[in-house]
């Protein structure tokens, strides 16, 4: 035997696993012969005591008496193998039992536990349990369900957010893509800069938009930040917080109506557009939409002439920007492990023009004058649906006066049909 356990633990007859010592079978057979009573047999008492006390002067004297139980009340008189009690006692009469009810604490033993449950006591008592135990229940089902659709609408929330964030990375690649293939001769001095998270991602465009030329702004180049909230959303704008001007709002967020979803926007709006509206506001700006008081306040109080001293200061402090990557991206906070790049425009680029080389400069075309040497100029809308100055002689309104979009790949008519 020893040497068939060694080389297989388990048992010879039942083959069960053998983990100890062998077990002791004709003695568990001997211990469940044994003939035993139940233990409800004299229920659990044998006598029944009546104490009485009684009291004489300083003396007290205490008397018990005790009476012996009958036959009747001698309780289960079943007796058998040992084996066997645990069958008897499921369905002993004189075992002490609890209710089934859950709540309910009342004990008796299982011959009187029918009337305690048909009682109307009982009834009563068990039905204000069942329906404390229902509303307990109805409470953690209704919390873990609502757990369940919070999970699920978070991994919703997730798949949402990630999908919109693919959805701009492919409206921001678009748009860089088009701007290499197809950069407009009136954009010719703008400068792209995408901004990368750490996975190549992108969230955002870092914007350099000239000052134009024939004007106060002439000579600076002001950064601007571009990101979309939602791919076919109208973009958010900002300038350098406490940018002068009378549509930019004292945090930078730009203001005009063609980003306005309501107003002038639509998702067919390119990039080019956004970032010529942009240079168009500086030199005219919308004063029946006013988004910075101090702005206004100069222009109104002081007169156009103080106004466009205020600008030049304002111009000077963007005149010296050059490396956006370093400067231009401490000025917007950008987040920890970002990264700014530059969108080159390498080899040609196919202009009005003619075909010009990349990084040759290009002027804005000449004003039309009369013989007197006034400016003949066509009536103009710019994009937001104003109408333009006839004595501004900026560079928006130089490229404005032709039409030079026979690519049809931006809309700058300025009032001419399309």
């Amino acid at each position: 035997i020893k040497i068939s356990l060694r080389n297989n633990a388990s048992c010879p007859n039942c083959r069960v696993a053998v983990t100890g010592s062998i077990p002791a079978y004709v003695a568990r057979d001997i211990i469940g012969a044994m003939q035993v009573r139940c233990l409800e047999w004299n229920g659990r008492s044998k006598e029944i005591g009546n104490k009485k006390r009684k009291r004489c002067g300083n003396d007290e004297e205490e008397e018990d008496n005790a009476t012996t139980l009958s036959t009747e009340q001698a309780g289960c008189n079943w007796e058998g193998p040992l084996q066997g009690l645990k069958e008897h006692e499921g369905v002993c009469d004189l075992k002490l039992i609890t209710c089934s009810v859950d709540g309910c604490d009342h004990s008796c033993q299982r011959k009187d536990m029918d009337s305690h449950i048909s009682s109307g006591t009982g009834i009563l008592t068990h039905m204000e349990l069942m329906k404390t135990g229902y509303e307990k229940k109805l409470k953690a089902m209704d919390y873990k369900f609502n757990l369940e659709i919070a999970l699920m609408q978070s991994e919703c929330d997730k798949k949402v957010k990630d999908l919109d964030l693919g959805m701009r990375h492919l409206r921001y690649a678009n748009d860089c893509r088009s701007w290499i293939e197809y950069k407009p001769n009136a954009l010719f001095d703008f400068s792209i800069h995408q901004i990368k998270q750490r996975e190549g991602r992108i969230v955002g465009l870092l914007c350099g938009i000239p000052g134009p030329t024939g004007s106060a702004w002439e000579g600076s180049k002001i950064p601007m930040k571009l990101q979309y909230m939602r791919a076919h959303d109208p973009p958010r704008c900002k300038f350098p917080a406490g940018f002068f001007h009378p549509n930019v709002y004292p945090d930078g967020t730009i203001s005009v109506s063609t980003l306005h979803q309501q107003v002038g926007w639509t998702p067919e709006t390119s990039l080019p557009e956004i970032l010529f509206t942009v240079q168009q506001l500086l030199c005219h700006p919308n004063f029946s939409s006013i988004a910075q008081l101090p702005a206004y306040d100069v222009m109104i109080k002081d007169g156009p002439d103080h106004y466009q001293l205020r600008v030049k200061e304002e111009a000077k402090e963007y005149s010296g920007i050059v490396e956006f990557q370093s400067n231009v991206a401490s000025m917007f906070m950008l987040e920890e492990g970002t990264s700014v790049d530059k969108v080159e425009i390498s080899g040609k680029v196919e202009m009005l023009s003619g075909n010009k080389e990349a990084g040759e400069r290009l002027m804005p075309p000449p004003f039309q004058r009369d013989a007197n040497g006034k400016v003949q100029k066509l009536p103009r809308v710019f994009l937001d649906g104003r109408r333009g100055h006839d004595d501004c002689e900026c560079s928006c309104c130089a490229w404005g006066q032709v039409f030079w979009d026979e690519k049809r790949k931006m809309r700058f008519l300025f009032g001419l049909p399309a």
